[in-house]
């Protein structure tokens, strides 16, 4: 391997033990093209879904992992083409086109008689066990077809855990998945991050009293509760007012 794909094979290495469907057993240094030459930045390039077992051992024109990928890759074309319609838009569209479509997916499963213990046996057993969470995204057209965002949005959180000894008991755990819940979703909806957990912090321990917001809804990102200053940064120049924790 030339310097350029070791360095694409690495990012694929230190990311693979994630994705959906890879097997522990899978080599993606051993990965060849069609000439027989080894070509793991291929893998490093493909979508999450297309890094499997099935996908790269068997990836001949008109195989069953063929078709298989062809499915999916019909979905997320969809998903596409949707982008700019509004939530109930895009769920009218969902119902019409790929509900249909994953229907046909898993019709195509049930008649695929894939050998015991194969990898495509495997990859249509665990299509099959997960259908009812693939097809959650259809109930609601805010929802997305694939989990990406998340798995992006905790990397930083999971790169970091060994250094934070104080996730080390179920009690921690717990209190940094608070945290960073809280963290990704004011990112996710563009408030301003300092400005709404301290109103969550001066509101949290006064909750129902007069003057402060009197139910856990009230502090969600889409709350009508929650103040200007939440939404918009403050200007550099602006003074800050003092917090519940830092009075007299």
């Amino acid at each position: 391997m030339n310097d350029s794909d070791k360095k694409r094979y690495q990012t694929f290495k230190n990311n693979y033990s994630w994705v959906i469907g890879a097997s522990k057993n899978f080599n993606p240094e051993v990965c060849e093209d069609i000439n027989g030459k080894p070509n793991p930045g291929f893998i490093a390039d493909l979508p999450l879904y297309h890094r499997t077992p099935v996908a790269e051992y068997d990836k001949q024109p008109d195989s069953n992992a063929e078709k298989g990928v062809a499915y999916c890759d019909r979905l997320f074309h969809f998903e596409k083409k949707f982008a700019l319609l509004t939530s109930e838009n895009r769920l009218k569209e969902r119902e019409r086109l790929s509900r249909p479509m994953i229907d046909e997916f898993y019709n195509w499963i049930e008649h695929l008689n894939a050998l015991p213990k194969t990898l495509l046996n495997k990859a249509a057993y665990y299509a099959q066990s997960q259908r009812k969470y693939l097809e959650r995204y259809l109930l609601d057209g805010r929802l997305e077809i694939s989990n990406n965002r998340a798995e992006r949005s905790i990397k930083p959180f999971v790169i970091g855990r060994k250094n934070w000894l104080f996730s080390n008991t179920p009690n921690g755990a717990r209190a940094s998945a608070v945290y960073y819940s809280l963290v990704v979703t004011a990112r996710e909806n563009g408030l301003n991050l300092f400005e709404y957990l301290a109103w969550i912090f001066t509101n949290a321990p006064n909750l129902g009293k007069p003057g402060y917001v009197s139910t856990i809804e009230d502090f969600l990102p889409g709350s009508a509760a929650l103040p200007q200053k939440v939404f918009t940064p403050n200007p550099k120049e602006t003074k800050s007012e003092k917090y519940a924790w830092e009075e007299d």
